[in-house]
């Protein structure tokens, strides 16, 4: 290969300091018959999966034999064979010194198509390499404890979810390595998720979180994923709180993790700050390009500004960046496509998906892109009422029945979804209330609904939202 090795850094962000050597072996073919190139193009992938990855940590080398360096070495190495009508690929990494392997991951893919293998199993490794070893302190773990955190990389919602699993594993990471401060950080994440699964206990098991995430701080007090963490630890009704945590992060360590940029981002287009949003993903779908949530919400930000050519370029990534089952950028791409008024491609991802076939709210979905492609005025009155029937209460709630909704003609039945879920969770409601149009923020409910989710209030102690600029903008924009 002409590319030996390298570390790559992004203009205008900081360069981050090597924590890791990573080394790239080839791969072997482990039985005959291999379809032509699916064996070269697999490292060939995986090289270029680490090159788009600017803030890793780790420095790739394209070599067979060890290299020597300073950091703590690893390789990343594996084999495919041919089982069937299915093609078998094994990925593993393994400690450059001790040959223990640190996990190890199993890909399944049709034969006939095979060119698609290789991307898949880069994109995959170059996410897990990226989280057992980019953490600061990672790569130099104890053996047990690194294995114990690559469990939880592979088991906390890049390849698979295991919830429990993972919790047990973090709480052995932060037992046999108590000064690594990213161990905490999750760990407290964790306790958070519980706390919102268990009403009965929450108010426990929310202070629980912040103990943890407040001894991540004290450990490293500039951690930018602990200072993320602490925002979502605020009243999740505090935007304004909210809002000042998620900007210390981004001061603390910008695009540590990527994720600073991304929440800050994130955070100002679901509540009203559309152009201001647009810096901060921009940057962050440059300093993550492997990561779906950047282009995911980049995406929204593009579909929202009508920005057809970019929203064609955001939905092409999501296709690239597919991992674990091949369609699990489905339901990203089937919101930006929602928003984009492209039907036919949303009509497309629900027919292709099998899950879809046994869903009513999908299928009302289904009947609802075919009106608007071609329906008359009663085909989308029905398709609306379908949606409203499939829409049965709050865990119904989905913001691409809102968005159709309005776009079907009943704007205010998509405001009654809306408010249906706000009395389970405000925040679900604001980013419903985000998708919406002039049309909808028009209507009597409108106003009462974002005074009841806070947004009143936020937008007067920071600025108006976007849409107060616009020549059809609500009532409600004279009063901030």
């Amino acid at each position: 290969m002409a590319l030996a090795s390298f570390v790559v850094n992004l203009d205008s962000t900081p360069a981050m300091a090597t924590e890791a050597t990573v080394r790239l072996t080839d791969f072997s073919a482990q039985s005959p018959e291999m379809p032509s190139g699916v064996i070269p193009s697999i490292r060939d992938d995986i090289s270029a999966a680490f090159s788009e990855d600017y803030q890793s940590k780790v420095a790739l080398i394209v070599a067979d034999e060890a290299q020597d360096s300073d950091h703590p070495g690893f390789f990343v190495t594996g084999g495919v064979r041919r089982q069937g009508d299915d093609l078998i690929a094994i990925v593993r990494l393994q400690d450059e010194n001790s040959q223990k392997v640190i996990w190890s991951h199993t890909f399944t893919h049709p034969v006939d198509d095979a060119a698609k293998l290789p991307r898949r199993v880069a994109i995959s490794t170059a996410l897990l390499v990226r989280c057992t070893l980019g953490a600061t302190g990672a790569a130099s773990l104890p053996t047990d404890a690194l294995e114990a955190w690559a469990s939880v990389c592979s088991n906390g919602g890049l390849i698979e979810r295991d919830f429990d699993r993972a919790l047990l594993e973090l709480q052995r990471v932060t037992t046999l390595a108590p000064d690594f401060a990213e161990g905490w950080t999750v760990l407290g994440s964790f306790k958070r998720a519980e706390a919102y699964a268990n009403p009965d206990e929450f108010d426990a098991l929310l202070a629980e979180a912040k103990r943890l995430n407040q001894k991540a701080l004290t450990l490293d007090p500039d951690n930018g994923t602990a200072l993320l963490k602490a925002a979502d630890l605020l009243d999740p009704d505090d935007l304004v709180g909210r809002e000042r945590q998620i900007r210390k992060a981004v001061a603390a360590r910008p695009l540590d993790c990527m994720c600073e940029e991304l929440s800050l981002g994130s955070f100002l287009l679901l509540h009203g700050r559309v152009d201001e949003a647009q810096k901060h993903l921009k940057r962050a779908t440059a300093a993550g390009p492997i990561f779906p949530s950047a282009f995911s919400m980049s995406g929204y930000y593009n579909a929202l500004k009508g920005n057809r050519a970019a929203v064609e370029a955001d939905l092409q990534t999501l296709r690239d960046l597919r991992t674990g089952d091949d369609d699990s950028t489905a339901g990203q791409r089937l919101m930006i496509s929602t928003l984009a008024g492209e039907y036919a491609r949303a009509a497309d991802l629900i027919a292709a998906s099998e899950k879809a076939r046994d869903r009513p709210l999908a299928q009302a979905w289904l009947a609802g892109y075919k009106a608007l492609l071609d329906g008359s005025q009663t085909d989308r009155a029905k398709a609306a009422q379908k949606i409203v029937e499939a829409s049965a209460g709050p865990d119904t709630y989905n913001d691409i029945s809102a968005i159709l909704l309005e776009r079907l003609g009943a704007p205010d039945a998509g405001l009654a979804l809306i408010k249906s879920v706000a009395s389970t969770s405000t925040s679900r409601a604001r980013a419903g209330l985000a998708f919406v149009s002039n049309r909808t923020r028009a209507l009597p409910g409108y106003e009462p609904l974002a005074r009841k989710l806070g947004l009143v209030s936020y937008w007067q102690e920071t600025k108006p939202p976007d849409f107060c600029d616009e020549a059809n903008a609500p009532a409600l924009c004279a009063k901030l």
